[in-house]
């Protein structure tokens, strides 16, 4: 019974990490409360049983920086503390879809994909680059269906492509 207690605790901190986690990406000055905008139950319990060994796989649109590292950099490491074998691959909006990502979504077990609007301080904001964010998200989500691989979108600013998923998570 012990062990039960201390396995919930462990995992509400770690909820709760990324709950954090998510609102420090946002990019914004005042960040919101993630959120499920839409819970597809059966693909979550299938994330749930995934396999250890399987690979998740994390797409986030390279944004112009000012610190020396990926701002989605984090995200990816807050999530190899539920799964040991994810893979974080940035995207560039304005080359689309590569035979690289179709490489790793071929390999990978769950699909986790990242839409933002990009914020004064991290890059200009650009409807070209918004419009390319939302070409990538629809190609890997074609191909994660495809597939039939789990995928989860995280929606970061007014994106507008949770229409296309099951499930979806909003920040800011």
């Amino acid at each position: 019974m012990g062990e039960l207690k201390s396995s919930v605790r462990r995992n509400h901190r770690k909820t709760s990490d990324i709950t954090k986690l998510l609102q420090d990406t946002s990019l914004s000055e005042r960040p919101v409360e993630p959120s499920f905008q839409k819970v597809d139950r059966g693909q979550l319990s299938v994330w749930r049983g995934a396999l250890p060994s399987s690979n998740l796989v994390l797409f986030t649109p390279a944004i112009p920086s000012t610190s020396d590292i990926d701002p989605f950099e984090p995200l990816g490491r807050a999530l190899s503390a539920y799964h040991g074998q994810v893979r974080h691959v940035p995207y560039l909006p304005t080359r689309g879809m590569t035979t690289t990502h179709s490489t790793f979504c071929s390999v990978a077990g769950s699909i986790v994909i990242v839409a933002c609007q990009i914020i004064e301080g991290y890059g200009p904001i650009s409807s070209a680059s918004l419009r390319g964010q939302q070409h990538v998200v629809r190609d890997i989500r074609d191909v994660a269906l495809a597939n039939q691989i789990p995928i989860v979108l995280i929606e970061i600013g007014a994106v507008d492509c949770g229409h296309l998923f099951s499930t979806v998570i909003q920040c800011g």
